[in-house]
């Protein structure tokens, strides 16, 4: 997914996909008897999904106050917030049936479902969303300053603790709330689906720090109950304006066998599929292909450029490096396969997205573009640096290094960080070449290329500035007409690969096997809450 600091994916969503990697072992054809399936832990299966998962022992799989979980896990089941993403990934209602938007983009007036409730029965108000948004950006309580409620006025005071009060979000009456932004945001109420606007309960979240062993859910399941070693059931929310259609959830905690076997066997609903099981049953011929989805993710590798580091401030240098990638031999022997090769940032399935011819392996013009920098090769010394666990950069990186050494004749070294050594680095942006990546948490433009960009961006990793890129997402981010705007975010990145301060690689795919009983299932390109829109068929 990414080789540097890591995308938002949630850790729950890393957790449950290291745990649905299967034995890459071509498997023996089910052999599953004919008739109902049995209850499981004493549920009816027409009314059970059954899943492969994890306890939530730590709060942050289950508090969506803090980064961490998913919207697919814990968080995205028990909690809900304004709006939703329906698996087209289109914006839906949620917690609020509808809203309004002032002329000047400002102002939202939201009007929350009036039966909507907790899964105590308590009602759910304007004073629990405010609620719950300030304890999201009180860095005491949640993540503090954030990029999903920071358009809201007063959002950066209460963050950085200056003020107790979100001045911005106001109660006009139990369920209605207004919002004020501090500029105009299109893409604001897509910011609202990530986990830290969801709806808490007060009394729950305060009633001590193991509240999350027993949440007051405000989101379509809630917790039925933990068998600790075996199973996590969660059970329809009644109180839920949108109720789903399967009853119960049910995760196996410590279930024996391989993924695929116990997906075999009927045993377990969906597996997500990885590496060298997901490579196998993309053969047509395999026998669980026709239980097959795949989709390429939302999610971008690339190799970033330090612009302020000496030789790496001189373009001609940069479209040097650039030409000297065999991409040919990286994608023949090194990429997963399924795997999609990258010529921008955007991915194909983001909104926006405008193809770009691949930038060909040219050893030729490589030498032409350093030649014509005023570089002589002895002059380049570069490091490339990565985080990991070994001293062992990688297959591809290794490939990248040596194709620039032999191709353009400069000195590389490549160095593999720790974690702590590596954010420091990108800190001080004391190095010349990362390798990293970015996965959307909305699909919208605004999320990829504000946040790797912009001069402020969070994900900025080596202080990129530029003034003409600053000023096309500034006029982006509140350019009303939809056209308009992605045009601005495609001037933006097509400057900035022109310019080649990126060097895009991959975008990744997805991969699930899903049992032919479990009906809407959609495999989306991003993390989306996909299990309250499904049903299962008897």
């Amino acid at each position: 997914m990414t080789t540097a600091r890591a995308p938002r994916l949630a850790l729950a969503a890393l957790l449950a996909l290291a745990m649905a990697c299967g034995s890459g072992v071509n498997l023996p054809a089910p052999t599953q008897a004919p008739g109902p399936l049995p209850d499981v832990r004493g549920l009816p299966r027409t009314e059970t999904l059954v899943l492969l998962g994890y306890e939530p022992t730590r709060v942050e799989y289950v508090d969506p106050a803090q980064y961490g979980g998913s919207t697919s896990a814990y968080k995205g089941l028990l909690f809900s917030g304004l709006v939703r993403f329906t698996p087209d990934l289109k914006l839906a209602p949620d917690l609020a049936r509808n809203w309004t938007v002032s002329a000047d983009g400002l102002v939202y007036t939201f009007e929350l479902e009036p039966e909507a409730r907790f899964s105590d029965g308590s009602p759910i108000t304007a004073e629990d969303v405010i609620f719950s948004w300030t304890r999201a950006l009180d860095p005491a309580t949640g993540v503090g300053e954030n990029p999903y409620l920071d358009d809201i006025a007063g959002a950066t005071t209460v963050a950085q603790g200056y003020d107790v009060a979100l001045t911005g979000a106001t109660a006009l009456d139990d369920h209605t709330l207004e919002v004020r932004l501090r500029a105009p945001n299109a893409f604001f109420l897509g910011k609202l689906t990530f986990p830290v606007a969801y709806v808490v309960q007060r009394a729950n979240v305060t009633s001590g720090d193991d509240w999350y062993q027993r949440p007051v859910s405000s989101g379509p399941y809630a917790l039925s109950e933990i068998v600790p070693y075996d199973t996590v059931t969660l059970e329809r929310q009644d109180g839920y304006p949108h109720p789903p259609d399967v009853r119960y959830v049910i995760y196996l905690t410590n279930e024996g066998g391989s993924p695929l076997s116990l997906f075999e066997g009927g045993d377990i609903d969906w597996v997500d599929l990885w590496d060298s099981d997901a490579s196998l049953i993309r053969d047509p011929g395999h026998r669980l292909h026709p239980l097959l989805h795949s989709t390429t993710s939302l999610c971008t590798n690339y190799l970033e450029l330090n612009t302020h580091r000496p030789g790496l401030t001189n373009p001609d240098v940069r479209a040097a490096l650039a030409l000297a990638i065999d991409r040919d031999t990286l994608f023949a022997s090194l990429i997963d396969g399924d795997d999609r090769r990258a010529t921008t940032l955007l991915p194909p399935a983001m909104p926006g997205f405008v193809a770009r011819p691949e930038t060909a392996f040219d050893p030729e013009a490589a030498r032409a573009a350093l030649a014509r920098s005023g570089y002589q090769p002895e002059d380049i010394t570069l490091r490339l640096s990565v985080t990991g666990s070994s001293n062992d950069i990688g297959d591809l990186l290794g490939a990248i290094v040596q194709g620039w050494r032999e191709t353009l004749g400069i000195s590389v070294t490549a160095q593999v960080l720790d974690w702590y050594d590596f954010d420091y680095a990108l800190s001080r942006h004391a190095t010349d070449v990362i390798s990293t990546g970015w996965c959307a948490d909305y699909p919208d433009a605004q999320n990829f290329l504000d946040s790797i960009a912009h001069s402020d961006g969070s994900y900025n990793n080596l202080g990129f500035a530029e003034r003409a890129v600053d000023d096309w997402l500034d006029s982006a981010r509140a350019e009303p007409d939809a056209v308009r705007r992605l045009d601005l975010y495609h001037q933006a990145e097509t400057w900035l690969l022109d310019q080649t301060v990126l060097i895009p690689l991959a975008h990744s795919a997805y991969a699930a096997v899903v049992q032919a009983r479990v009906q809407g299932y959609v495999l989306t390109p991003f993390d989306v809450a996909i299990i309250p829109w499904i049903s299962l068929r008897p």
